[in-house]
């Protein structure tokens, strides 16, 4: 039996954004380096946050529970900038990154503050796209818009939303 090697990219947009994507964030072939740098930018991220304890089991379950933090949102778009609307329509980030999986139902209470301390870099691009998706589904949806915001998940808009609005500086 012979090892056939295999690559695969994704993009919101398009084949050729898929192919740039590729191009630019996995252009070699080395697996095992691949998986050290995911090693290392996960290190990274929960290094963030210290936790102190002699319990072995009590960090396990903290660093868990922040890795958990930090699955969603994720990047929802292309090394270009290129990204797929809440309006189903192709879109480029003017200086902003798209996310998806950015939940707003009863996450302002706590994962939402936390994010804006330990991913202040991420808050701007978070405020843009909310306010991105509220014109983009208002012209898509009109008033039917409100039922839709947060990138696709359909949460409501209104209280949650002006709680994560507060949160783009860190309070």
């Amino acid at each position: 039996s012979s090892l056939t090697n295999r690559k695969v990219a994704l993009s919101p947009t398009s084949i050729e954004n898929a192919k740039l994507n590729m191009q630019t964030e996995l252009p070699g072939w080395d697996f095992e380096g691949t998986i050290a740098q995911a090693d290392q930018a996960w290190e990274k991220a929960l290094a963030k946050v210290e936790m102190e304890s002699t319990d072995p089991k009590s960090k396990k379950i903290f660093y868990t529970a922040l890795y958990h933090t930090m699955v969603a949102p994720s990047e929802f778009c292309d090394v270009n900038g290129d990204y797929y609307g809440a309006d189903h329509q192709m879109h480029k980030g003017e200086g902003y990154k798209s996310y998806t999986t950015m939940s707003c139902w009863d996450t302002y209470r706590s994962a939402h503050p936390l994010m804006s301390i330990i991913h202040p870099e991420m808050m701007k691009d978070m405020m843009w796209l909310v306010l991105e998706n509220i014109v983009q589904l208002f012209l898509f949806a009109g008033h039917n818009a409100v039922h839709g915001i947060c990138h696709k998940a359909r949460s409501k808009i209104g209280g949650n939303t002006e709680n994560h609005k507060s949160d783009d500086k860190g309070y």
